[in-house]
């Protein structure tokens, strides 16, 4: 593995970010209801309308001038950021991608002055709970139903 670059995201690559997240979730694909997954692997209009918003940061992952990974921030009031959207490309998850992509994610909420990064993941994204939890996210109790699939809260403190 190359050097890893993590940065904001531009237009011209909204096609790769939809790519990567459709590629990440397509294993859990039966496990998801279909309009849970559409909004999980969402449009690539919707990531142009993130990329545009200015509560949001979409972040992208790049190894050797390609795009592998991609995370979705949405700033909220009071110091928190919710983490809506993360993925790896599956040629390269377990070579620590997600780590550089979610230390970047807690250092831009840092920068920005948020104190709590909190997220909603399904029990059935084994290693994204495994690594969420390794990185010191924990469940908040917090379960909800989404779009036909449960939802859990993990949060972590600043």
């Amino acid at each position: 593995m190359g050097n890893i670059e993590i940065r904001d995201a531009v237009a011209f690559e909204v096609e790769n970010i939809h790519e990567i997240l459709a590629h990440a979730f397509q294993p859990y694909r039966d496990q998801y209801t279909q309009q849970s997954y559409e909004i999980t692997v969402c449009s690539p209009e919707e990531i142009r309308r993130r990329i545009d918003d200015k509560a949001i940061d979409v972040l992208v992952a790049v190894c050797e001038g390609e795009i592998v990974g991609t995370a979705s921030l949405h700033y909220r009031e009071a110091g928190g950021l919710y983490l809506s959207s993360m993925a790896v490309s599956p040629k390269v998850q377990g070579r620590g991608i997600g780590y550089y992509l979610l230390k970047a994610v807690e250092e831009r909420a840092q920068e920005k002055g948020c104190s709590v990064i909190s997220l909603e993941c399904c029990e059935f994204l084994k290693m994204a709970v495994a690594m969420y939890k390794r990185m010191g996210y924990e469940r908040t109790g917090y379960r909800r139903p989404y779009y036909g699939v449960e939802v859990f809260e993990m949060k972590k403190q600043l």
